[in-house]
């Protein structure tokens, strides 16, 4: 069995916690920390990858671009497998008992449930902010407000005559 603190590395980071197909609780890092108002931003935002080494990013855009579930399952375990290493000096006989290569039905989903929430984690950093300018109604809002530009009808009937070229009509000549 393998001693889960004796093999952390020294820029261990902690984060969410999973049980693996072996019972113990390893710790996979948390995603990044991006500022949520978007100040950090351009080539040197798009590059932090918090730390978590270069194929960080490219897999949580696998996760994110998977076509299908057989897919997805895939790009969660490879991104669940680069947070391992990040955190843990693994080898591969290792992750083949962390990660069940002969595991029964429930520990199997239970690792697929713990990576999926992992992913949907790291996944959340990446995802797309909205543009810095104003903010965008809803569509439905904007349809309503269509209806508040006719305002409240007017009691008057000469009133609710249509203008024409900025003038009014006052209807046909007696």
């Amino acid at each position: 069995m393998l001693d889960e603190t004796a093999l952390r590395r020294p820029d261990f980071r902690p984060g969410i916690s999973a049980r693996m197909a072996d019972g113990q609780v390893w710790y996979l890092p948390a995603g990044p920390d991006r500022d949520p108002e978007g100040a950090a931003e351009g080539p040197a935002a798009a590059a932090d990858d918090g730390g978590l080494g270069r194929d960080y990013e490219a897999t949580v855009a696998a996760v994110l671009d998977a076509e299908d579930g057989a897919e997805r399952l895939r790009a969660e375990l490879a991104l669940a497998i680069v947070l391992l290493a990040h955190n843990y000096d693994l080898g591969p006989a290792d992750y083949q008992e962390l990660l069940g290569s002969e595991s029964s039905g429930a520990v199997l989903a239970s690792l697929q449930r713990a990576f999926h929430t992992v992913a949907g984690e790291h996944a959340w950093h990446f995802r797309p902010r909205p543009p810095a300018g104003p903010r965008r109604r809803h569509r439905i809002l904007a349809c309503l407000g269509h209806f508040r530009a006719w305002g409240p009808r007017p009691t008057d009937l000469a009133s609710r005559r249509p203008e024409v070229s900025g003038m009014r009509w006052s209807g046909p000549a007696r």
